[in-house]
């Protein structure tokens, strides 16, 4: 599964040297922390490093937060960026 992952991050990353055709084409930004990735009805979080199994209901919790987040005015990527840190400041609360 992790070279499936590692084929996708290149496909759709600026500069990898492996970018697909169609984002090539395209405007999109590139694949980066905090995206998820679905393969084989399976959900994975890109993380600084590797990647993360996640579950249905962490995507779809997640999409839910970005959807209603402040900064979804600006981009789908601030709110998301908004929403990972907020997430990360409670989790490191807890410890």
């Amino acid at each position: 599964m992790e070279n499936i992952l590692e084929i996708a991050f290149g496909m759709f990353n600026h500069g990898s040297g492996s970018e697909s055709e169609l984002f090539l084409k395209s405007n999109y930004r590139s694949l980066s922390v905090n995206d998820i990735v679905a393969v084989n009805a399976l959900y994975f979080q890109c993380l600084s490093f590797g990647w993360k199994e996640v579950t249905a209901e962490f995507v779809n919790d997640l999409e839910d937060e970005v959807e209603n987040n402040p900064n979804m005015i600006h981009s789908p990527w601030h709110a998301l960026q908004d929403v990972m840190w907020k997430r990360q400041d409670s989790v490191m609360e807890t410890v």
